[in-house]
Formats: C-alpha cells, sequence, structure tokens
C-alpha cells in the first residue's frame, strides 16, 4: 500500500516450479482492477507500492532476481536486479520516500557461497546494482524509507559462528555504506 493509498496485489499462477506472474493494481478510493495485468513468467516473490503509486512486484525467473516496475496507470518495464551468471533467489522489496525502490537478494556463482546483491531505483530513475557481502551469506532483510535504504543478513565466519552484517544507502547517495558488524560472531 503506497502512502496516497494505490495498492496493488501480485501472485503466480501455479504452486510448484516456474509459471506465469499477475499484479492487480487499484488507485487511490477506487476498486482493483477486474482484470488482472499478466508479467513475465517468473514466482511473484514480494512487491511494494512507493509513495508516488509505483508498483514493483519482485520476481525470481530461471535462479535470476529481476523486478517489474510500473507507474500508476502505466505499463510493466522490466529490471534484472542480480548480475549474469548468478544463481539467485530470495528477492525482497521495499518502498523508500517518493518513488524510491529498494530491492534486495542473494546471489551465487557456480561453487561459490551465496552473497547479498541489492539495487536501488530512485523516483523514475533506473535500478543501480551492487554486491553488499562477501560469500556466506544467508537470511537478508530489507528496510526503506524517506532516508535512505539498510540491508542485513547474516553470515559465516568461517568458524561457525554467524555474525549480522549491514550496509546503508542515504537517500541521494550512489552507493551503499561498506558492509559493517552489527553483531559479533555468535550472537547473531
Amino acid at each position: 500500500l503506497g502512502a496516497a493509498g494505490h495498492a496493488a496485489v501480485a501472485w503466480h499462477d501455479t504452486c510448484a516450479g516456474q509459471g506465469t506472474a499477475h499484479v492487480a493494481r487499484r488507485a487511490p478510493g477506487a476498486a482493483f482492477a477486474t482484470t488482472a495485468e499478466t508479467l513475465d513468467a517468473g514466482r511473484a516473490q514480494a512487491l511494494a507500492v512507493a509513495g508516488d503509486g509505483t508498483t514493483a512486484v519482485g520476481l525470481e525467473r530461471t535462479n535470476t532476481i529481476y523486478v517489474e516496475t510500473a507507474a500508476p496507470g502505466g505499463a510493466f518495464t522490466s529490471a534484472r536486479v542480480s548480475d549474469s551468471g548468478e544463481s539467485d533467489s530470495t528477492p525482497l522489496l521495499a518502498a523508500g520516500g517518493g518513488g524510491a525502490l529498494a530491492a534486495a537478494g542473494l546471489a551465487a556463482l557456480a561453487g561459490h557461497g551465496a552473497h547479498v546483491v541489492a539495487a536501488l531505483r530512485t523516483s523514475g530513475g533506473s535500478f543501480a546494482n551492487a554486491t553488499l557481502s562477501a560469500e556466506g551469506a544467508s537470511a537478508p532483510s530489507l528496510a526503506a524509507g524517506p532516508g535512505g535504504a539498510t540491508v542485513a543478513w547474516l553470515r559465516d565466519h568461517g568458524d561457525g559462528n554467524d555474525a549480522l552484517e549491514a550496509a546503508h544507502r542515504d537517500a541521494g547517495a550512489t552507493t551503499f555504506s561498506p558492509a559493517t558488524f552489527a553483531s559479533t560472531a555468535g550472537a547473531a
């Protein structure tokens, strides 16, 4: 639900494997559309509505994270959040201030452990991707608001103990801060 009252629901049409993703949107004070919009094939796993009414649907499609976005009343366009050649899952989305959107998830190259990737989009802009963590990451979470976006995750430090790490990107900044420990190993 966006700050102005725009709303959306998203789903995919199969319970197992890859299906077709669908979304239904509504303007403030209006009913949901009686006919859902069909997106690209994929599992609709995340949804956010920005303050300006922009709708974003996070899809995992053939092990790659994509975000489909549309302005109110506009058509959806697709952006790949993860790099080519990575096996990806766990898309997360959050709406920031105005029309800003943040996406995050886990990615891994063949034979390597998972790392956290994130992408931010300013109002009306395109997504800018970044790798935030070293290998061994799990359980990412994402929060966004008018002040920017924060991504947190657990990472194994090689001794069997996880520590919580986090990176932040201030509103208007062009990059995330370097990842820092938010807990000591074993305390997460």
